[in-house]
């Protein structure tokens, strides 16, 4: 019988298995709807890892991820820590963050109280941790949603709005927005929580809104937060395209806030107004952000934002989809390397804008950025291929609008001066262009001294099969190696060609010639010729290759063979300087 020792070290070690199962299944998770990351989630990493996350574009992977799980898991309160996965799928949903630790407890907590009275009693059925909030809502003593939304008036708080049923808080300390947060789940109006009020309101001013039909929302503009009673998040332009939220435009305070509560004149007038700012101040709450995305920002403003003294200003103008043809010219004159990049890849840059980078940019990186485009023209490509850059000129011949003309003319130059940058784009224009090619290209690159051009013309998943004349492969054989195993097993190999691969010094060439060959291409003949072979291997290899033809052709008998072998009459030439022995054939065999 287990003692009660033995039986909490059982459970322990399951506890691990259960632990250790989770970071095999979730080794990533994005941080992007952390409000203000590090911010208030920045105890929980060491200044390393956040650096790690914010290198990662906000994504915490491996061993941070780790820690991630191991933060949710001390949250659920069960033994065997059986909510855990739910509580990290709501995290991979984003309905959660790190800093809801005591909202998350209350749930669970009420969760396990009122399970019984459920109708749906599995909390893996629930896709938002609000969901099941609202299901358990009429089985917890608490009071109701109206008594818990009626004013209450507190001096840490100031009514900043009261019209027509709406009324806005301003809360100024952290026993009024637990008093105003009353019946939400917003961590700054849990008791437990003072840290997040703290942490909040430094950024700027809270907001608690309460709707004409009572619906509670807190607004933080600093943090780009925007929750509903239930801690939904929410984006600030769709909450006001709802119809019954349009009373929150007339509040005069939100005005100076945010964007999305300006239009018209007033609009362009706020924009300029923040490009006058200070943009590192107005970059941290997100404001100048929102601006520079708002589809009606106008040329004059774009034009403004990239003459800004901020990068990150410009990066945003620069990805506007008002941007014209003239924007993307004054980038090309004034930018860094890096905007005039991002220039390179709007949709609005027109010919001209292509032509003038190809021209006189300096960085390879622009031009080569240019030449990528789907847009561009033949006289790009003109212009590309004879840039100085060897990766731009690679560029330009992968196009699909590159021409015949085009791949002759990078053909030429490999053929007058052939190199390591000129040779490898032919083989790049194959590859892309393949269709283009004609028999006379093809034989002007075979006659390059050059065994992986070579290889890329004889390799069939390149080139149409009946462009390869058998003369390349013959030439292939000289190469060995490589070269000469593509050769022999290329489909247009012809009997001539396997003779004199079995003349070849490189064993292994003689050895790939007596492989996997149909009957019209290998004869008996070439079989007694390597019967005869100095090597042991291959004359082995020889005896299989005859077994295996014997089964389909009664020309690859022992009879039949010997008696050819005999007519061959081997002579050892000489050796060669590198120590290797070159055969050859006073008579060959007849190939029949």
């Amino acid at each position: 019988m287990k003692t009660f020792a033995q039986y909490l070290i059982e459970m322990e070690l399951l506890l691990e298995d259960r632990i250790k199962f989770l970071k095999k299944e979730y080794t990533e998770f994005d941080l992007s709807h952390e409000v203000n990351f590090p911010g208030p989630i920045g105890s929980h990493f060491r200044h390393a890892d956040a650096d790690e996350i914010q290198k990662e574009g906000g994504v915490a992977k491996g061993a941070i991820a780790a820690k991630i799980i191991d933060h949710f898991a001390k949250m659920d309160p069960t033994w065997r820590k059986k909510h855990t996965q739910w509580l990290l799928n709501q995290y991979k949903r984003q309905n959660i963050r790190m800093e809801d630790g005591a909202r998350i407890r209350q749930t669970l907590n009420n969760f396990k109280n009122t399970q019984q009275h459920l109708t749906n009693k599995d909390i893996n059925s629930y896709k938002h941790i609000a969901d099941l909030d609202d299901a358990m809502e009429p089985w917890l003593k608490v009071k109701s949603k109206r008594a818990e939304e009626e004013e209450v008036k507190h001096e840490g708080a100031d009514l900043v709005h009261n019209e027509d049923g709406l009324k806005v808080y301003s809360v100024k300390t952290r026993e009024a927005a637990c008093q105003y947060g009353k019946g939400t789940k917003w961590c700054t109006a849990m008791d437990s929580s003072s840290h997040h009020y703290d942490h909040y309101s430094k950024l700027g001013p809270i907001y608690v809104i309460i709707m004409p039909d009572k619906s509670k929302w807190q607004f933080q503009f600093e943090s780009r937060s925007f929750f509903d009673a239930n801690d939904r998040q929410y984006d600030l332009a769709d909450i006001l395209k709802r119809k019954e939220m349009q009373p929150l435009r007339k509040v005069k305070v939100f005005k100076d806030k945010s964007i999305h509560f300006q239009s018209g004149k007033e609009l362009h007038a706020y924009i300029d107004k923040l490009l006058d700012a200070d943009a590192p101040n107005y970059s941290s709450t997100g404001q100048l952000r929102e601006a520079l995305r708002h589809p009606d920002l106008t040329p004059t403003l774009i034009t403004k934002a990239l003459k800004h003294t901020s990068d990150d200003v410009k990066f945003l103008a620069i990805e506007h989809p008002n941007l014209t043809a003239d924007h993307i010219t004054w980038v090309l004159n004034n930018g860094n390397n890096q905007l005039r990049r991002r220039a390179m890849y709007h949709e609005n840059a027109t010919a001209e804008n292509i032509m003038k980078a190809l021209d006189d940019q300096p960085d390879p990186d622009v031009r080569k950025t240019a030449i990528n485009r789907t847009d561009i023209t033949t006289k790009h490509i003109d212009k590309a291929l004879n840039d100085e850059d060897h990766i731009v000129r690679e560029t330009a011949i992968q196009s699909k609008k590159a021409t015949a003309k085009h791949i002759e003319k990078v053909i030429d130059r490999a053929v007058a001066n052939p190199n390591g940058l000129t040779l490898p784009i032919v083989g790049i224009a194959m590859i892309h262009n393949k269709e283009k090619f004609t028999q006379g290209m093809i034989d002007k690159m075979a006659s390059i001294d050059s065994p992986e051009l070579l290889r890329d013309i004889i390799g069939a998943d390149v080139l149409s099969i009946k462009l390869v004349r058998p003369e390349y492969l013959t030439k292939a054989l000289g190469y060995g190696g490589k070269t000469a195993y593509m050769a022999i097993l290329h489909p247009n190999v012809s009997v001539d060609t396997i003779t004199k691969a079995l003349q070849n010094p490189d064993k292994e060439v003689r050895m790939h010639a007596l492989m996997k060959r149909p009957t019209n291409v290998l004869r008996p003949g070439h079989v007694a010729m390597a019967f005869n072979d100095p090597d042991p291997d291959v004359r082995e290899m020889a005896e299989y290759a005859r077994s295996k033809m014997e089964q389909s052709d009664h020309r690859f008998s022992v009879h039949n063979v010997s008696a050819l072998l005999k007519k061959l009459v081997h002579v050892k030439a000489h050796v060669k300087g590198d120590g290797t022995e070159v055969h050859s054939y006073t008579r060959s065999p007849p190939m029949e």
